[in-house]
C-alpha cells in the first residue's frame, strides 16, 4: 500500500513536469515565432486603439475586452504585437489553470493540452490579438457552472451575467449563446 502511494506520488510529479514542460514549450514557441499582423489585428490597432473609437462595432471585428486590454498595453508599451498577442496566450494558460482547479485531474489537463496542440486552428486563434481566447475562457467557466448541480440557482445568475459580457465582447458569440440559453432555461 505504501509502495503504491509512492508510485502514485512519483507519477503525479512526473505529470507536473510534463505539464510545465508543455506550457514552457508553448511559451518558447510563441516568443520565437515571427509575428506578422493579420487583417483583424491591423484594424484593431489602427482603428480601435483610441478611446473615441474603441466602442465601434462593425462586422465581427471588435472584440471589446481584448481591445480594451490591448489599448491599455498600447498606452503603456506602444504598439508591440507580441505583447498584444500575449492577451490570448495568457487566456489559454488561465483556461488550463481553471480546468485543473475544477477537475483536479492532471491527466485530463494533459489530454486537453495535447488536443489543443493537435488542432492547428486552436493554436492559431490562441496566438492572435483577438478575443477568441477570452471568449473560450469565459465559455469554459460557463461549462463548469453548468455541470455543478449543487449551486444551480446561483450558477444560473453568474452564467447569465457572463453570457451578457460575452455578447457585449463579441456578437458572434451569439451562435453559441443562443443554444446554451435554450438548453439551460
Amino acid at each position: 500500500n505504501n509502495i503504491f502511494l509512492k508510485k502514485l506520488n512519483n507519477f503525479d510529479k512526473f505529470g507536473w513536469i510534463i505539464l510545465l514542460s508543455l506550457i514552457g514549450l508553448i511559451l518558447i514557441k510563441f516568443l520565437n515565432y515571427e509575428h506578422y499582423p493579420v487583417h483583424d489585428e491591423v484594424v484593431s490597432v489602427t482603428l480601435l486603439s483610441d478611446i473615441k473609437t474603441s466602442l465601434i462595432k462593425f462586422q465581427a471585428t471588435n472584440h471589446y475586452i481584448s481591445t480594451q486590454i490591448g489599448n491599455i498595453l498600447i498606452k503603456i508599451f506602444g504598439v508591440d504585437l507580441v505583447k498584444l498577442r500575449l492577451i490570448s496566450l495568457i487566456s489559454f494558460f488561465l483556461i488550463i489553470i481553471f480546468f485543473y482547479k475544477k477537475t483536479k485531474d492532471l491527466n485530463k489537463v494533459l489530454l486537453f493540452i495535447l488536443y489543443c496542440l493537435s488542432t492547428d486552428i486552436i493554436i492559431e486563434y490562441y496566438s492572435l490579438y483577438r478575443g477568441y481566447a477570452i471568449s473560450a475562457l469565459l465559455f469554459t467557466y460557463i461549462y463548469f457552472l453548468m455541470i455543478d448541480e449543487m449551486n444551480k440557482i446561483k450558477n444560473l445568475k453568474i452564467m447569465y451575467f457572463i453570457l451578457s459580457i460575452l455578447i457585449f465582447h463579441n456578437q458572434s458569440n451569439l451562435f453559441l449563446i443562443i443554444p446554451l440559453l435554450l438548453v439551460v432555461t
